[in-house]
């Protein structure tokens, strides 16, 4: 009996040092500076964690690249995602998004996605965006938006240029589906130490949810940004959905 309650008490604390670590920005921002990969543009690499512990899956955010879009100046936006290895025996699943944000307004023109799953049918949705209209065009179906909504890309592409040490509180429509969602969410400036020198970081703490309202349809979103030169770089992301808790968390800038 003693045994098996030592082995708990084990386990138990190898979770709680394993959550802690992937929760912990600084151990996330010293990794980076150990690396010397701050102040350097680049695509910015993170590891999810299903419930905080479980490492399954590795995401990129591409750097956003200037290009002409269908007559209009724009910020292409990139991101990319896939199981992790060690998973391939279960399963193989991966994601592209694309977006394409107006440089003039930082408004979005078109979001397109496309995941890959083993075993099933892939899934491909591409919206388009009249931002004076304010409709959104899935499928052929278009819907009535409210103004300046954006898709997931191009609302972290508007947090990361912000100036985070004015704004208090953050607000953006957002709808990829022809669902109207709203992110609304706080900012806390702090400065921290971290091996001698100061670095200031933004935690905004925001809900997601829909404009009807629908309790069913919502979760929180914790993010933790590093302000890196001209950048607002986000190292720490944590997702409270459906009763759960999971994240993810910045390990490299290339």
């Amino acid at each position: 009996m003693k045994k098996l309650l030592f082995i708990i008490l084990v386990v138990v604390l190898l979770f709680w040092f394993v959550s802690s670590r992937n929760l912990d920005y600084k151990f996330v921002i010293s990794n980076l500076i150990e690396k010397d990969q701050l102040q350097q543009p680049g695509d910015l690499k993170f590891k999810a964690y299903l419930l905080t512990l479980v490492p399954i899956a590795e995401a990129t955010i591409g750097v956003p690249k200037e290009e002409d879009f269908k007559g209009k100046q724009v910020y292409h936006l990139t991101a990319t995602g896939k199981n992790l290895d060690y998973l391939s025996k279960l399963f193989n699943a991966y994601a592209i998004f694309d977006s394409y944000m107006e440089r003039a307004n930082f408004n979005v023109l078109e979001y397109k996605e496309k995941i890959v799953i083993t075993g099933k049918q892939d899934l491909y949705r591409e919206a388009v965006y009249d931002q004076k209209k304010l409709t959104i065009t899935v499928a052929g179906t278009s819907r009535q938006i409210f103004p300046n909504t954006q898709d997931h890309l191009s609302l972290i592409a508007n947090i990361r240029r912000m100036d985070l040490d004015k704004a208090k509180n953050i607000e953006f429509n957002v709808n990829t589906n022809q669902k109207n969602y709203i992110f609304e969410g706080t900012v806390e400036p702090k400065d921290i130490l971290i091996k001698g020198k100061t670095y200031r970081i933004y935690i905004v703490k925001s809900t997601i949810r829909r404009k009807d309202k629908n309790p069913y349809h919502k979760s929180k979103v914790d993010i933790v940004l590093l302000k890196n030169g001209s950048d607002n770089t986000p190292v720490l992301i944590k997702i409270l959905a459906g009763g759960f808790l999971n994240s993810a968390k910045l390990t490299e800038i290339k």
